[in-house]
């Protein structure tokens, strides 16, 4: 029996920037649903087990302290996460210099 179901992609651009292809505010459903959880302490406490992980590659890497690293909610620890992975694509050994194998994995999760 053939298939009679076709997917049919849709391209819609609405990001307020065009080069900025990775932002929020482009979906709505995220944008709802995001920003009233973003900043729930409860949702994303059980995983600070990920911070103390690669808190000191993390320190050294952006030669921080444990006060600065303790200030930073979740999503704030991400994008320095993020930053360091996109710094190791580009060439620079973040994960040579300051992760060892399961730190950079750990890294990877976020």
């Amino acid at each position: 029996m053939p298939n009679r179901y076709v997917a049919i992609d849709i391209s819609v651009f609405n990001n307020n920037d065009i080069h900025d292809d990775v932002s929020y505010d482009g979906c709505p459903f995220i944008s709802a649903t995001e920003n009233a959880r973003i900043y729930n302490a409860t949702i994303f406490n059980p995983f600070n087990w990920m911070i103390e992980g690669t808190r000191e590659p993390m320190k050294a890497l952006y030669d921080l302290n444990d006060t600065y690293i303790d200030s930073l909610n979740f999503h704030d620890y991400e994008r320095m996460t993020d930053t360091a992975v996109a710094l190791d694509y580009e060439g620079y050994a973040e994960h040579e210099t300051y992760f060892s194998d399961d730190q950079w994995e750990l890294n990877h999760e976020f």
